[in-house]
């Protein structure tokens, strides 16, 4: 009978390789998500992150995190999706009614993540809407519009 393989046990604080990796002509990052033991590999472009993942990348995945960061439509849609007023009103006005979380938003407005997170961020850092809940799940909510008071003459 074979003898069984020792059972290992994951430990947070083992120290673990984080060096940056050259997958073919592309620059990786890697970092460990918190509580896990998995490592999040980030394809890099100059000093932005291109895409990420969990598994190792090969050249081919690093290639088409690339490829999808510089394309010219996701740059247009996202573009777009800033200078969009009557969209950033719409998600206020929905987020005024109930709270909800990113996914939820990405599905009512038909938008992808991509397209939605950049104005999300937005119109946080504006103040116009709150984030609470966690980083893989944020829940946004939006302030009560101020009442108007008729002015009196």
């Amino acid at each position: 009978m074979k003898t069984p393989a020792p059972i290992t046990r994951f430990d947070p604080n083992t120290p673990v390789d984080l060096s940056p990796l050259r997958i073919g002509e592309f620059d990786v990052r890697r970092a460990r998500l918190p509580g896990t033991n998995y490592l999040r590999y980030s394809t890099m472009h100059g000093e932005e992150v291109a895409g990420r993942q969990i598994s190792y990348p090969t050249a081919a995945d690093c290639a088409g995190h690339i490829r999808n960061y510089t394309s010219p439509t996701t740059g247009r849609r996202q573009r777009a999706a800033m200078l969009d007023t009557d969209l950033h009103d719409n998600i206020i006005g929905v987020l005024r009614t109930k709270e909800m979380d990113a996914r939820d938003l990405c599905r009512m407005f038909a938008k992808t993540s991509t397209v939605m997170a950049p104005v999300l961020s937005m119109l946080m850092a504006e103040q116009r809407i709150a984030q609470r809940g966690t980083e893989r799940r944020p829940i946004f909510t939006a302030p009560a519009a101020p009442v108007q008071h008729p002015a009196h003459p």
